[in-house]
C-alpha cells in the first residue's frame, strides 16, 4: 500500500512541476500555491542547460522530429496495441515482425506508403539487408533462408537505449527476449563485440536509473516540504 502511495504521490508531484512550468513559460511570474523556495528553485532548474536539452528532445519526440507545422501520427495502429494488431492480419499464419512493422507504419495499412522518413528508412533497411542475406553460398545458385525476425531487429539496430524494440509496439515479447534472442525456437549467439557493447549499454542504463532514482529522492523532499507548507498555511 505503502508503495501504491509513492507511486500515486509520485505521478501527481510530476503533474504538478508540469503544470507549473507550463505556467511560467506563458506567465513568468511566481505562483501563490506553491513555497517561494521551491518555486525558486524549480525555476533554476528550468533554466539549465541539461533541462532545456532534455526538454527540447521530448517536444521533438513528441512531434515526430519536426520542429513546425502538421507532423504525422508514428503509428497507424490508433489506440488499440501492436499485439492487438498482429492476428488481425489475413494470413493462415502467425505474421512476422515486419508484417506488424508494415501494417503498422503504413497508410491506410497497404505495406507500401510508410508514413514517415524514419520509417522509409527501416523499409529501405530491409530491403538492403534482405539481398545480402539471400545471397546464394559459392558454388550454389540457390537463395539462402532469411530469417526474417533477426533480418527486422537487424534492420531497425536492434533495441534502444530504452530497450525497446522500434516498430512493433506491444507485440515485441512474441518474437525476442530481452535479452535481443529470438524466441526460443529463434535463438542465436551474438559475437562477442556485440556482447561487449550490450553490457556497456545494460550499465549505461544502470546508471541511469540511479540517476533517476536520486532525483526522485529530490523530489519527494520538495514535494514532503511543499506539502508542509500547505498545511501550515491552511493552519494559519
Amino acid at each position: 500500500m505503502y508503495k501504491a502511495f509513492l507511486k500515486n504521490a509520485a505521478i501527481r508531484y510530476k503533474d504538478l512541476r508540469s503544470r507549473a512550468r507550463a505556467h511560467w513559460e506563458t506567465k513568468p511570474e511566481l505562483s501563490n500555491r506553491i513555497g517561494r523556495d521551491v518555486w525558486l528553485s524549480w525555476i533554476e532548474e528550468w533554466k539549465t542547460p541539461e533541462c532545456r536539452a532534455k526538454s527540447e528532445k521530448k517536444r521533438q519526440n513528441r512531434r515526430g522530429g519536426l520542429d513546425d507545422g502538421d507532423y504525422p501520427a508514428t503509428h497507424t495502429g490508433g489506440s488499440a496495441s501492436g499485439r492487438t494488431h498482429a492476428p488481425r492480419r489475413k494470413m493462415e499464419r502467425n505474421p512476422s515482425p515486419i508484417e506488424v512493422f508494415e501494417h503498422l507504419h503504413t497508410k491506410n495499412h497497404d505495406n507500401v506508403t510508410y508514413i514517415d522518413k524514419k520509417s522509409t528508412a527501416i523499409a529501405e533497411n530491409i530491403k538492403t539487408l534482405r539481398v545480402e542475406c539471400s545471397k546464394p553460398v559459392d558454388g550454389s545458385s540457390v537463395p539462402q533462408p532469411v530469417d526474417e525476425i533477426m533480418l527486422y531487429y537487424d534492420a531497425i539496430g536492434g533495441r534502444n537505449k530504452r530497450n525497446r524494440v522500434y516498430g512493433i509496439g506491444s507485440s515485441v515479447d512474441i518474437f525476442y527476449e530481452p535479452n535481443g534472442n529470438t524466441s526460443s525456437h529463434f535463438s542465436s549467439l551474438e559475437p562477442n563485440t556485440q556482447k561487449y557493447q550490450k553490457l556497456e549499454t545494460e550499465l549505461q542504463e544502470m546508471k541511469e536509473q540511479i540517476k533517476e532514482m536520486d532525483e526522485m529522492k529530490q523530489r519527494m523532499r520538495e514535494m514532503e516540504s511543499l506539502v508542509a507548507r500547505l498545511v501550515d498555511s491552511q493552519n494559519k
